[in-house]
């Protein structure tokens, strides 16, 4: 099941397939970052995902990469299944 889009300050946005809306996930990520969050980046093309992460971090957020392909549910739940893990406030 897929868990709440916001808990404790945990935002979740999708950026999409093309150029322009990666850049509307991105831009999404860096504001977020920039507000010392804590970013779960789902992306599924590999190259993008550590120069994705290192943005959140130069920014003051602290990053959570996870390689994913969206259109699978099994992938997107066990990235859910991650974040949860990782990222549960202690």
């Amino acid at each position: 099941m897929l868990r709440a889009a916001r808990r404790n300050r945990h935002d979740r946005t999708r950026g999409g397939g093309d150029r322009d809306e990666r850049g509307v996930g991105r831009a999404a990520a860096r504001a977020f970052a920039a507000r010392k969050d804590t970013v779960a980046l789902l992306v599924r093309r590999q190259a993008g995902l550590g120069d994705a992460a290192l943005d959140v971090e130069r920014l003051g957020g602290r990053a959570l990469a996870i390689p994913t392909d969206v259109a699978s549910y099994d992938e997107v739940e066990a990235a859910a299944d991650r974040v949860e893990r990782d990222l549960r406030p202690g």
